[in-house]
């Protein structure tokens, strides 16, 4: 009995290293996932935020002064509500120049760079993890 507990004192470790990487990588994947949908529902949400913010720009004679307004106040807006997110990451934010037409419609759109956000690890059988998109677009609309 005391001879077969010496030879099973090494298995734990075996198993530890067949095992610990897969529980690894599968919380890796649930962390950076879920980031992923945080970011992507946040984007949404500050393109729908700018585009009700450009509704509250008072219009002025000068076509190309409105304009500028409109983006001046859209580009604050949407950055503020993504304030929760780190200055390097509010950084990768882009935000386009509104489109303003003559009717009254207003289309913010937004663009968010996740190329680097994290560390990419390339899994046999797999393949990289996390396969994020490069860029994360949202966009949206308001009457004005």
């Amino acid at each position: 009995m005391g001879m077969l507990k010496k030879r099973q004192h090494g298995g734990v470790a075996v198993e530890f290293t067949f095992v610990f990487p897969l529980l690894f990588m599968l919380v890796y994947g649930v962390i950076t996932y879920s980031f992923l949908f945080l970011l992507t529902s946040s984007v949404h949400y500050a393109a729908q935020v700018g585009a009700e913010a450009a509704v509250s720009v008072a219009p002025v004679a000068d076509e190309d002064e409105y304009r500028a307004a409109i983006a001046t106040r859209v580009d604050a807006v949407a950055k503020q509500s993504l304030s929760w997110l780190s200055p390097s990451q509010r950084a990768r934010l882009t935000v386009d120049p509104p489109n303003y037409d003559v009717a009254g419609a207003v289309l913010v759109r937004l663009q968010f760079n996740t190329v680097g956000l994290f560390p990419v690890v390339d899994l046999p059988l797999v393949g990289p993890v996390p396969n994020f998109p490069d860029i994360v677009v949202a966009t949206a609309n308001a009457n004005i």
